[in-house]
């Protein structure tokens, strides 16, 4: 994984404080069309561990029925892991 300070993501430490899942927009740069990020902490026991963050395209675009499943298996993941 990849260690951030609190001002490189604020909503990954948004997520590991509050213990919540927390959803922004991140504008692109130079053209490129930004990202969605989904900030889901890991939790042993009550203690938030660390954050797993989802991040997608804002490129207006169809996804496969493949990439489909794969990005609800993904969703279904994270909701267990920041279930504990």
């Amino acid at each position: 994984g990849t260690q951030a300070e609190d001002e490189d993501i604020p909503i990954v430490a948004a997520a590991f404080r509050s213990g919540t899942i927390g959803r922004a927009t991140v504008e692109g740069e130079r053209g490129s069309p930004g990202l969605n990020v989904e900030a889901v902490p890991v939790r042993h026991g009550n203690l938030v561990v660390a954050v797993l963050t989802h991040q997608t395209s804002l490129a207006p675009r169809q996804a496969s029925p493949l990439e489909a499943a794969y990005i609800d298996c993904a969703g279904d993941l994270l909701n267990m892991l920041s279930e504990g």
